[in-house]
């Protein structure tokens, strides 16, 4: 056939090597029986997942880039709120009581949907979940802003 060179560690991919540059039919199967035989391994001896996204970080991401400054407006205006009920009658404001309780409620789930998004499995398989904790974290942060923005009046 040809004589073999070896590579300098004289192992991994590419060792022992026919002239022509094509491995042996044998080494062959063997590269075709790896999961994925040109991936670099970030943690030596540990193969990953085949069912690992690759891009799973982007979304939750864009979420924390558009979310988190509205996270934080929305928390410094809950500390400001309370000063919203000071010209209310020992009856009244009922609306306004409601709203104050549902903004932070709504601040409070958008902070979670946020770290669930990070802690989502990085698989394939949760990509669908991962996407719509993301998209509902900002959203909800907008929608306790948009609460805040359009307060009821005090009676």
């Amino acid at each position: 056939m040809g004589s073999m060179t070896t590579s300098p560690g004289g192992h991994g991919y590419g060792s022992d090597v026919p002239e022509g540059g094509r491995p042996h039919p044998q080494e062959r199967q063997e590269e075709q029986a790896r999961p994925w035989p040109y991936a670099v391994h970030l943690v030596p001896g540990r193969v990953p997942h085949p069912d690992q996204d690759r891009r799973a970080y982007v979304a939750p991401l864009v979420a924390t880039v558009f979310g988190v400054p509205l996270m934080l407006v929305d928390g410094l205006i809950v500390m400001f709120s309370p000063m919203a009920t000071d010209s209310c009658s020992a009856g009244g404001c009922h609306a306004l009581y409601t709203a104050l309780t549902i903004g932070p409620c709504l601040l409070a789930a958008a902070v979670l949907a946020l770290i669930g998004a990070w802690q989502i499995s990085h698989r394939l398989r949760h990509r669908l979940l991962r996407t719509a904790l993301s998209a509902a974290a900002p959203l909800l942060a907008l929608s306790a802003l948009l609460l805040y923005l359009h307060l009821p009046a005090a009676s």
